[in-house]
């Protein structure tokens, strides 16, 4: 039971760190660059520039009606959410790397379904990265920590299936 209550705690701290720093970012966004031109840094490699998205990446079902864009972008999410934040919490074998990446990706998924909540369906993002033409979307910090997330637990994937393939040829 103590092994439960240290990964509940961690997990709280984590999501809470998370989320605040997502949060606050976005509020320094809206009340800086709401309304500006964006604002280059590093020979335009960085950019901050003020965005609201209704819909995923890249604006991805940023035109669907109402009731499927509240479906996919609000109860879906509320249930993976749910579910991924008690499996952090009740799964004790799993590696503490992949337990690391999935809690980076639950704070990242729940601070950006509050801006959705609480913003009219919408998530504040400010920065972009690119060369030239060649630029990502503009995003913010959850969705650097999902990202992140997503990166750890394909680098420790590919890692894990090397490691098996490895032994069974031995």
């Amino acid at each position: 039971m103590k092994s439960l209550i240290k990964r509940f705690i961690l997990l709280f701290s984590i999501l809470v760190i998370c989320i605040i720093f997502d949060q606050v970012t976005k509020y320094i966004a809206l009340n800086f660059l709401y309304g500006k031109p964006a604002i280059s840094f590093f020979f335009d490699t960085f950019r901050l520039a003020y965005a609201e998205n209704t819909g995923a990446f890249l604006s991805f079902g940023a035109n669907f009606p109402y009731p499927l864009n509240w479906i996919l972008f609000i109860f879906l999410p509320v249930l993976f959410l749910i579910g991924l934040v008690l499996y952090l919490i009740f799964k004790n074998d799993l590696p503490s790397i992949e337990w690391f990446a999935l809690s980076i990706i639950a704070g990242g998924g729940i601070s950006n379904l509050m801006d959705r909540i609480l913003r009219n369906h919408s998530v504040i993002d400010f920065m972009n990265i690119g060369i030239g033409p060649i630029r990502t979307g503009i995003f913010n910090f959850a969705d650097l920590y999902i990202t992140t997330g997503f990166v750890i637990l394909l680098i420790t994937g590919f890692m894990s299936k090397n490691k098996k393939s490895s032994n069974s040829s031995k």
